[in-house]
């Protein structure tokens, strides 16, 4: 390029993923695997101090995903640790 040239450069915002709905309703292993598969580098559950990260349901089983930080649906760096959140039953 000829000097005095405008060039516009791009900057990437890294690999993000869309966090799929579909966990919604597994159990804590099968949604662990879907989104290490998906290329996030971290996953974890809530410890049982963490009363805000288990959820009442009357649809998921208690046990199970009914929902992650940050949320199911939203984009988030491959780099983010996910936190699953549980449902405690009805």
């Amino acid at each position: 390029m000829p000097s005095g040239t405008q060039i516009k450069i791009y900057v990437s915002k890294g690999g993000q993923v869309r966090i799929p709905r579909d966990i919604v309703g597994m159990t804590k292993a099968d949604a662990k695997a879907r989104l290490l598969a998906l290329g996030f580098a971290a996953v974890s559950e809530p410890q049982p101090s963490q009363s805000q990260y288990f959820q009442r349901s009357t649809t998921v089983p208690a046990g199970n995903v009914v929902g992650a930080a940050p949320r199911v649906g939203s984009l988030a760096d491959t780099s983010a640790a996910i936190l699953l959140i549980i449902s405690s039953g009805p």
